[in-house]
């Protein structure tokens, strides 16, 4: 109750109705956690921060997220890595084999290499001592100085003349020793004096049947390669090297220059080209198309036959016919015939020389000239020294097995009777 004076008044301590409820007060926070029926007042600083938990939580979940990836991504690339290390292994065990091979590849070409040398080193102890022993040889010559005795041996014809003979004589020489021998012959034993069989020789027989068994069946297998330097000489367009010269000025200015056919080296490769490689690398191997060119072509063909007879001359011999290739002695054989019984190497040039003919067109050339040189060699005894030669690797160019086997038995049968 109120006073009248309008003072305030207190008011008793009791229950309040419900209809003395301030509807304007703040509604009280009731813990939910308490057992009883009060509610206690939370101050608002004391609530949960539901907000901020979550976003704790997110935090906490995006870094394990995080973590995790971080985790698959190392797991990944450590498994990258164990694959890359898987596959690089066997290219790097790969490149130790073939390094290896090649290490051993290697050591086989550098014996190759050494055997070869040694090989090499052989050969030219062995040609040193043939050259020496043909020097001596020559030294031993006893050449009585009168035209009798030089006319005894060689039976001098109408047609040769006193400067010929006194030629012949400076280029043999005129010495005397007290061991005295048949003028004009070499003292000791000549090549077939000393076996009067050649056959006897198998290893030499063995290498040159399959040298030459390999150039009458056509080289098998082998195959042309580029280039025709060869055709383009043979066509006049090309110069031979080394210090050479057109085909056409060879035949013209070369011809009958006995001193430079003898010491040049190089020309022999170009004007009988073969299909094996020479001493000249300048020249190149005939090809089968170049071959098949030169002999479809007359003008080629005729330089090829001039060549023949280029070498014929220088030699001493001179044909007699075109079509069967019948030889005879040229004037100045003596000179000449002297001269292919010391100077050894022509014989590689005249096996050289009849392997070209057949690839180019003039097989037909070449039985002739063999039994011409065994006629030479075995019934006139002028050209002893080439018998060797002609009887393992001249008489084996003849690509027909039937001339070829009729030259061997005409030698077998001059050789069984001079025994």
């Amino acid at each position: 109750m109120s006073s009248e004076s309008g003072d305030t008044k207190e008011i008793e301590d009791k229950p309040e109705s419900p209809d003395n409820v301030n509807t304007n007060a703040e509604p009280m926070v009731v813990d939910g956690t308490t057992n009883g029926n009060e509610g206690v007042e939370v101050a608002d600083d004391e609530l949960p921060q539901v907000g901020s938990e979550s976003e704790q939580q997110k935090k906490e979940q995006k870094g394990k997220t995080e973590d995790e990836a971080t985790d698959e991504t190392q797991k990944a690339d450590e498994e990258e890595l164990a694959d890359t290390q898987e596959l690089t292994e066997p290219v790097d065990r790969q490149k130790t084999e073939e390094e290896e091979a090649t290490d051993e590849t290697q050591k086989a070409d550098e014996e190759e290499i050494a055997d070869i040398q040694e090989l090499t080193e052989t050969v030219d102890r062995q040609k040193t001592e043939e050259e020496e022993s043909t020097r001596k040889s020559d030294e031993d010559i006893d050449f009585e100085d009168n035209s009798d005795d030089l006319d005894k041996f060689y039976h001098p014809s109408d047609s040769d003349s006193e400067k010929e003979i006194e030629a012949l004589r400076e280029d043999m020489g005129n010495s005397k020793t007290k061991d005295k021998t048949k003028p004009g012959k070499r003292s000791g034993a000549t090549s077939y004096q000393d076996s009067r069989n050649p056959r006897k020789h198998a290893f030499t027989r063995r290498w040159s049947q399959k040298d030459t068994e390999d150039y009458r069946k056509g080289y098998p297998g082998k195959k042309d390669i580029s280039g025709t330097l060869n055709l383009e000489f043979y066509t006049n367009r090309l110069t031979s090297r080394p210090n050479g010269d057109k085909i056409d000025v060879i035949h013209e200015k070369w011809y009958g220059d006995y001193d430079k056919l003898e010491s040049h080296h190089g020309y022999i490769q170009w004007l009988f080209p073969i299909r094996e490689n020479g001493m000249n690398f300048y020249a190149q191997e005939l090809q089968v198309k170049e071959a098949e060119a030169i002999r479809k072509d007359p003008k080629t063909c005729g330089r090829v036959l001039t060549s023949y007879k280029m070498m014929l001359d220088f030699y001493g011999m001179k044909l007699k016919d075109d079509n069967t290739g019948e030889l005879e002695r040229k004037r100045n054989w003596r000179q000449r015939y002297s001269h292919l019984n010391r100077s050894m190497h022509n014989y590689l040039r005249i096996t050289r020389i009849l392997k070209s003919l057949g690839e180019l067109g003039y097989e037909h050339l070449k039985a002739p000239f063999v039994r011409f040189i065994l006629k030479e060699a075995m019934e006139q005894k002028t050209l002893e020294n080439t018998l060797d030669s002609c009887y393992n690797y001249w008489i084996e160019t003849i690509k027909d097995d039937k001339t070829r086997e009729e030259l061997r038995d005409f030698a077998d049968n001059v050789i069984c009777s001079d025994s």
